[in-house]
Parts: C-alpha cells; structure tokens; sequence
C-alpha cells in the first residue's frame, strides 16, 4: 500500500465509519438530536482509527493509517543494520583508517537523508488529512454563515470580550496543567474560545462571530497568521454570501442536514485519529474540564460582557435567550480552529500535550450537543414555573 492510497483510505474510512455511527448511536441509544449523534459518533470513529482500538487490534493496518512512513522507516533500518556489518568488515579486512572514515562520513549522509525522509513523510501523514479535514470544517463554517444574518456592533463588542475572558482562562490553565509555552497556550485558549458562527438570528451570530474574531487573533499572535487568515476569509466569505444569497427554509435543512451528519463528524474522527492516548493525570484534567466546562465558561464570560455593555438588554432577556450562542455550531468552530492549528505545525497532535488539546476539544464539542436538548427543556421548565 503507498502512503498516498494509505492516507486517502484513512479519510474514507473516517467519513464512512462517522456516517454509520451518527446512525449507530443517534436517538435509539442516548437519544440525542442529529447533531450530538454525529459528534459522538465523530469521536468514536476517531478513536476507532487512533492507538486506542486500532492500534491494539490490527497494529499493522494502524501503523499504515495513522503513523506513516513505513516504507521509508523500513529503509533506514534496513540500512542501519547493514551499515554497522559492513563498517566491521571494512575494518577487519585491514585498510587504512582514512579509508574506514571516509566510508563512516559516506554512510553518515546516506543516513541523514534517510532520516529527513523518515521525518518529512511522518510529517506529511499528520499535516495533510488535518488540512482536508479544516478545509471540510471550512465549508461547514461557511454554511453556518450562510444560513444567519449580517452581524451588528453590539453583538461584536460583547463576542470579543467574552472571548478574550474565556481564552485567557483556558489559556492559563493550559499552561498550568500541560506545561506549554506562552504561543501554544495562546493558541490553546484561543481554539477552546472560538465560539460559534452557525446561530440563527442577527445578535446570536453578532456575538459568535465575535468571539470567533477573538480566537483567530490569539492564534495569528501564537505563530499561525496563516491558519488564522485563512479560518477568517472563510468566515468572511460566508458573511457575504448571507447578504447576496439567501436561501429557503427547505434548502436550509438539507444543507444542515448534509453539514451535521457528513463535514462535521468525518472532521471530528480524522481530528481525534491522530491524538495522543497517552495522558496522565494532569493531561486527563484538561480534558475534562475543558470537555465538560468551556462552553459554560464561555456563556459566562458572555454574560458578564452583557452586563457590561449591555446591561439594558440583559434585563429585558432571560439567560436562556442566549444559550444558543455559546452552543449551536461549536462543534464545528472549534475543531476547525483545532485542525488548523495541528495544520499549521503550531501542536502537534502526536505529543502527549498535543492530544490533550484535541482530545478536549472533542470532549467538549460532544458535551455542548449532549446538553443541548436536556439545557433547553429544563430552561423551558424554569420559564413555566416562573
């Protein structure tokens, strides 16, 4: 198998696997909506093609999927067996030294060239599937803008600082539990606040978009202006394109459809499929508080930027009419700001640290959409028994 036919099966595969599993586990296991069914199902199709299944049970086939470089692994072990037999016999058969070191020099090329072969396809194998999956992700963001509405000042104003808040929360933490350095954790904070640009309605999507604008300045400031710029074309492309091109109320549901069940669980499971397993317990930390508390971080710091700005409307509007800010389309927000980042080379998801992120990530896109129906009824129970 080449490493290019390896890595287009690993996308379809990734694709495929999320596809049966967001039917697998929709409403007849957990009952969640389309949209939790194809994050989770996204996550276990991810570790299904990570170490964690895969790798015990047809280590072959995931060193193929997930590590690459087998071939040219191959080689420079081969080589460097042979190069210590022949180095002996050289020096057994009684030539002069000089022409010992001159084989010892040719054969320590030979084996840097190797190696930098080894190290540029391994990667290759990482840095390719994550740009397809961002430029899926992509898509998926610039549909969520296209089915919303021009964005006011207000929102923006009240989206950055809720923003700013919660990266730097995430953030500190970041570098507290992982051990990162100031430009990775920027970065860190600045995917777990990307927010969201996929809510409906013109002040919802004014203050996603703003916090989203937030995370892609942490993230050009982290060392990756390029992932940044291109997340923010994109965006900004979907923005015009809801002005010029507004579509149907039928149209709307086959695209969300078509988004949900396909673009965002094939980019959660090639995102989950490349991290790390290997997390002890301050790595396990940060991804549980990240899964389980970054969107209630973010609706908090949203509130709090309410209350400042505008106090006004937050008295005029219960806490539940924002709730769709912070939770509609994170998903989709967060995992493409992560699979730039792996994209870029600012993470790298195979290091421990590096999969601690995008294992959160994922924690805590599948935590957002399993609240999403049970936070909604119960905000729906308080406003009857109020």
């Amino acid at each position: 198998m080449t490493a290019d036919a390896a890595i287009v099966i690993r996308l379809v595969l990734a694709i495929g696997m999320s596809w049966g599993l967001t039917f697998i586990v929709g409403r007849r296991l957990i009952k969640l909506d389309w949209r939790g069914a194809g994050v989770v199902g996204g996550i276990c199709a991810g570790i299904a093609l990570g170490p964690a299944v895969l790798g015990a049970a047809a280590p072959g086939w995931h060193e193929r999927l997930n590590v690459g470089a087998v071939a040219e692994t191959g080689a420079l072990v081969e080589f460097q067996e042979s190069r210590a037999g022949d180095e002996a016999a050289l020096a057994a058969s009684g030539v002069s030294k000089v022409a010992v070191q001159e084989a010892i020099t040719k054969n320590d090329a030979h084996e840097a060239v190797l190696v930098e072969h080894v190290e540029r396809e391994l990667a290759r194998f990482v840095m390719q599937p994550m740009a397809v999956a961002s430029s899926l992700g992509l898509i998926f963001l610039m549909l969520g803008c296209w089915m919303s509405f021009a964005p006011g000042l207000a929102g923006l104003r009240v989206g950055l600082i809720a923003g700013l808040i919660s990266a730097l929360v995430w953030a500190v933490l970041s570098r507290k539990l992982l051990g990162l350095g100031l430009a990775e954790s920027a970065a860190c904070g600045g995917v777990l606040a990307g927010g969201t640009c996929w809510s409906r309605g013109r002040w919802r999507w004014s203050v996603g978009v703003g916090s989203v604008v937030t995370a892609l300045a942490l993230v050009a400031v982290a060392g990756a202006p390029r992932a940044a710029w291109t997340a923010g074309v994109a965006i900004l492309l979907g923005s015009m394109l809801s002005w010029t091109s507004p579509l149907g109320m039928r149209a709307k549901r086959r695209l969300a459809f078509v988004a949900h069940a396909f673009v965002v669980p094939g980019v959660i499971a090639v995102v989950v499929s490349a991290c790390s397993v290997e997390l002890d317990s301050a790595l396990l930390a940060f991804v549980m508080l990240a899964g389980v508390f970054s969107g209630d971080a973010h609706l908090f710091a949203g509130w709090l930027g309410i209350g400042w700005l505008e106090s006004g409307r937050r008295q005029r509007f219960p806490a539940s009419a924002w709730l769709g800010v912070f939770e509609q389309g994170w998903a989709a927000t967060s995992l493409v700001l992560m699979g730039l980042v792996y994209a870029s080379g600012l993470l790298d998801p195979t290091t421990p640290a590096g999969g601690a992120v995008g294992l959160a990530v994922a924690a805590h896109a599948m935590s957002s959409e399993i609240k999403r129906p049970s936070t909604h009824r119960f905000m729906a129970v308080m406003r009857k028994a109020g």
